[in-house]
């Protein structure tokens, strides 16, 4: 690449060959035109998937601009991201996810505010996003608005998803890329980050869109069970770091997030157990009673509630 670009894209791909085009278009449709496109191809090489991906990967080959990698087997997501994190050239890494969509002033508008921003050891900027169906309803938006020293708001609340974020590649190589776990990597990610000493900033902007697919919910299971403790460890090294009440609404939020994972595995006895724990932790917060309908309701039925609740407090549709 003659002239290297300051910002690298990075979109991963697994099984999806019919969504790609929109997160691609989307970064062909930047106003800013100085960047790199990196595409990760993590289905196995003999796979159906890896077939499709590469017949529709081959009417864009021909720009410069893009470049198709392909492991030779499934890896997972982290694994995909820093490799193809490792490859960019650029200063800044934007990830994005392969059925996701940036807004076309995205990576400008991020960039601007990397070189304007007032705030020191600048690590990380992310904008607002909204969470879509497929009809491109607004189903709700992203909530996090702060900026500066965000370590304590990160171990409560993610500041924000893959597809609204840009980082700094020297920061990821110093906080050691990815890591392997099944859920939350980006959050996890972050919380190292921001451990390390970075701050954030943001564009208070609506500048990705995630879709949210039929039938789709986070992957759940015994594997995700082990993840969401793996990320509760790492968080209790924190701890010196927080006061006594900040400490418990840590391990509330993550009380609740095992309940969950165990009504969706029907593991009542389990589920049972961390819903004490957590109104044990925060007896007035109400957030345990809503999520404890899940007793007696399905759970889409408590997401519905959440949501409406959600749309309220935010005002989703302003």
């Amino acid at each position: 690449m003659e002239n290297k670009p300051e910002v690298s894209v990075v979109i991963t791909t697994y099984k999806r060959p019919g969504k790609l085009g929109r997160a691609i278009k989307s970064v062909l449709d930047q106003s800013l035109k100085d960047w790199e496109l990196i595409i990760v191809d993590d289905n196995n090489a003999d796979s159906p998937f890896r077939a499709e991906t590469e017949a529709f990967m081959a009417t864009y080959l021909g720009d410069s601009r893009i470049r198709y990698i392909k492991h030779e087997k499934n890896s997972g997501a982290p694994a995909a991201r820093n490799t193809g994190i490792k490859e960019a050239v650029g200063t800044y890494i934007a990830l994005l996810d392969d059925d996701d969509e940036f807004e076309s002033t995205k990576l400008e508008k991020q960039l601007a505010l990397f070189k304007s921003s007032d705030l020191k050891n600048l690590g990380v900027v992310y904008c607002k996003n909204r969470y879509l169906d497929e009809t491109g309803s607004v189903i709700r938006y992203s909530v996090a608005k702060v900026r500066g020293d965000v370590f304590k708001y990160q171990m409560v609340r993610n500041v924000g998803i893959t597809s609204t974020l840009m980082i700094k590649k020297a920061v990821i190589e110093h906080a050691g890329y990815f890591h392997n776990i099944v859920c939350a990597q980006e959050y996890e990610l972050l919380l190292r980050i921001f451990a390390l000493g970075y701050t954030a900033d943001f564009v208070d902007e609506f500048l990705s869109n995630v879709y949210i697919h039929d039938g789709e919910r986070i992957t759940t299971g015994e594997k995700v069970i082990q993840g969401r403790l793996h990320i509760f460890q790492e968080k209790q090294e924190y701890f010196h770091l927080l006061t006594p009440r900040e400490q418990k609404t840590v391990e509330h939020l993550h009380y609740l997030a095992m309940f969950r994972e165990y009504i969706l595995l029907k593991d009542y006895k389990q589920a049972r157990s961390y819903w004490k724990k957590a109104v044990a932790t925060k007896p007035q917060d109400p957030l345990n009673y809503i999520e404890g309908l899940s007793f007696v309701i399905p759970v889409p039925a408590v997401n519905s509630i959440k949501t409406c609740l959600h749309r309220i407090k935010n005002g989703v549709g302003k």
